[in-house]
């Protein structure tokens, strides 16, 4: 998938909360294949230091999959279906 903002390819992943706070996460696929037993239960500093986004927000959200990050823009898309 392209990003919509600058077009350079963008990377498959997920959405997660982070440990229960109002942030959330987006991991690439990569981190979750690397880390598959608890890919969830990482500091903010090794999902950010392995190619995950930090997301700040006022609320939680399930876990979402088939979502693609750019890293580049720092914009995240959801796949609805």
């Amino acid at each position: 998938m392209k990003c919509p903002k600058c077009g350079k390819d963008m990377i498959l992943g997920e959405l997660a909360n982070h440990r229960g706070d109002t942030s959330f996460y987006w991991l690439p696929q990569s981190f979750i294949d690397k880390h598959w037993v608890f890919p969830y239960q990482h500091t903010k500093k090794t999902i950010e230091n392995e190619g995950g986004m930090i997301i700040k927000a006022n609320s939680k959200v399930n876990q979402v999959s088939a979502c693609y990050g750019c890293k580049e823009c720092n914009v995240i898309v959801v796949d609805c279906n």
